[in-house]
C-alpha cells in the first residue's frame, strides 16, 4: 500500500471520528450511530495495518530473496568444501585427536594441535594415522614409537574388523592433510559384505591391500578418477581384493595412472575388469598374480 492511500486512509478515519462525536452529542440516536461509525473507523486502521504488513513481509521475502540462493545451501555431498569430511580448526564432537607432539589426547571442543607423524584421529567407524605407515603393535601412545617417520599424508583403517557395514563418511583430510592412503584399511573384515556406500576421498593413491582377506565380500565401493591425487602420482592397487573369494563378474575400476595391480583380484572369482576407457578386459594374469 503506497503512502498517498495510507494518508487518505488517515483523514477518512479523522472525519468518521468528529461526525461520530458530533452525532452522540446532538441526539439519543446518535450514540447508536456513533459507535456504528467508530467500530467503521476501526476496520478502516485495522485493515490499513494488515496492508502495512504484507508489504512488510513481501519486501522482507524479495530481500532475502535477491540476497541468497536457495540452491547454495544444498551441501555437497563429497568434495573440499564439505565441513564435514573436512576437520580442521576444532575438534568435532566424536573426535578424538593424539598429538605426537603434545603427547596427549585432544578432545572435541579444542583445537587441532600442529600435525606431526604419528598423530592419531579418531572419528565415526575409522582411524587414521598421520605418516602413511601404520603402527600396529603400538598400544601406548604417548612414547615415540617412529611410526611413519619420513612420510606424509593420512591413513585410514577400521577400528572394529567384525562389523557388517561401515558408515560412509571417510574423512578427506584432517588438520588441513589429505587422507592418501587405504592400506590394510579393511583387511579382514570377514563380515563385510556390501560395502558399495564407501566413499573414497578423491586424495587417496595407495589401495594395497585395501580389502584384503574380505572373504564375504560381493560389492565394493566405487573406484573412479582421483581427481585429488597429483597428475605425477602413482596409484598402486597390488593386492587390494586379495583372497576376497565372494567377489565376482565384471568389476569397474575407473581410475587412470595406475602403476600397480598385481594380485589385484587373486583368488576371487572375478571375471573381468573394465578400466577407465570404457572397455571391458577378460581378466589377465597381472590381477590374478602375485607382485
Amino acid at each position: 500500500m503506497d503512502k498517498q492511500t495510507l494518508s487518505n486512509y488517515g483523514w477518512l478515519v479523522i472525519v468518521t471520528l468528529i461526525l461520530a462525536v458530533m452525532l452522540a452529542l446532538a441526539t439519543p440516536f446518535g450514540t447508536y450511530v456513533g459507535d456504528a461509525v467508530v467500530n467503521i473507523a476501526n476496520g478502516y486502521v485495522q485493515s490499513s495495518n494488515n496492508a502495512m504488513d504484507d508489504d512488510n513481509i513481501k519486501a522482507n521475502s524479495e530481500k532475502f530473496d535477491n540476497k541468497f540462493d536457495y540452491g547454495a545451501w544444498e551441501e555437497p555431498i563429497y568434495g573440499t568444501n564439505n565441513p564435514k569430511l573436512n576437520h580442521s580448526g576444532t575438534i568435532p564432537t566424536g573426535g578424538e585427536y593424539y598429538s605426537r607432539s603434545t603427547l596427549r589426547w585432544h578432545n572435541a571442543g579444542e583445537t587441532f594441535p600442529e600435525i606431526c607423524d604419528g598423530d592419531v584421529y579418531y572419528y565415526g567407524d575409522y582411524m587414521y594415522c598421520y605418516g602413511y605407515y601404520w603402527c600396529t603393535s603400538c598400544v601406548d601412545w604417548t612414547y615415540d614409537c617412529g611410526c611413519g617417520e619420513g612420510s606424509s599424508g593420512w591413513q585410514v583403517r577400521v577400528k572394529d574388523d567384525s562389523k557388517t557395514k561401515y558408515e560412509d563418511n571417510i574423512l578427506e583430510s584432517v588438520n588441513n592433510e589429505n587422507t592418501t592412503s587405504f592400506w590394510n584399511a579393511f583387511m579382514y573384515c570377514t563380515n563385510l559384505i556390501d560395502a558399495s556406500n564407501i566413499h573414497i576421498p578423491s586424495t587417496v593413491w595407495d589401495f594395497e591391500d585395501a580389502f584384503s582377506c574380505c572373504s564375504s565380500l560381493t560389492k565394493i565401493p566405487e573406484f573412479k578418477d582421483l581427481i585429488g591425487v597429483p597428475s605425477s602420482q602413482e596409484v598402486y592397487l597390488g593386492s587390494t581384493f586379495y583372497n576376497c573369494e565372494s567377489l565376482s563378474g565384471t568389476i569397474v575400476i575407473d581410475i587412470t595412472n595406475i602403476s600397480d595391480i598385481g594380485g589385484c583380484f587373486r583368488h576371487t572369482n572375478v571375471t573381468a575388469i573394465k578400466m577407465s576407457n570404457g572397455q571391458t578386459h577378460p581378466m589377465e594374469a597381472d590381477l590374478l598374480n602375485t607382485k
